[in-house]
């Protein structure tokens, strides 16, 4: 405390801290539940492999993640805890099963484009790439 002097009387001088508060950091979003589809439950019963289960569960799980924060599906070591070929093999049983549309660049981490929920969604969504149709000029 430190005093001045005004008037000829001493008055006390408390210093206020006016710094404002550091804000606390933000815990980062944890999955606590996931909703599981029934047509991955019927589909995933045709699975070969657990590590297809597995991979499905994660992707839910992200899936559900993303929705809140935002971003890509990225399918890495670090997100799944699966080797790289284990990966590979469930990915691509996913993909038969119907379940998943991924799409990769090279030799980076797979990426989920699509999660199908509904049996309606499969039909409706289907083949982007429209057939090879040859047209026939008509000769006027």
């Amino acid at each position: 405390m430190s005093c001045i002097v005004r008037g000829g009387r001493r008055i006390a001088i408390d210093t206020i801290n006016t710094a404002t508060p550091a804000r606390k950091k933000r815990k980062p979003f944890e999955v606590s539940f996931v909703k599981l589809p029934e047509l991955w439950i019927e589909r995933l019963r045709h699975a070969r492999k657990v590590s297809t289960i597995t991979l499905a569960h994660v992707i839910l799980r992200e899936a559900f993640k993303r929705q809140i924060v935002g971003g890509e599906i990225v399918l890495s070591t670090k997100a799944t805890g699966l080797s790289r070929q284990v990966r590979a093999r469930a990915v691509n049983e996913l993909r038969e099963l119907g379940l998943i549309e991924t799409e990769q660049n090279g030799n980076q981490a797979v990426r989920v484009i699509s999660i199908i929920e509904r049996e309606e969604e499969k039909k409706r969504i289907g083949p982007c790439v429209a057939p090879n149709v040859t047209r026939r000029r008509s000769q006027t």
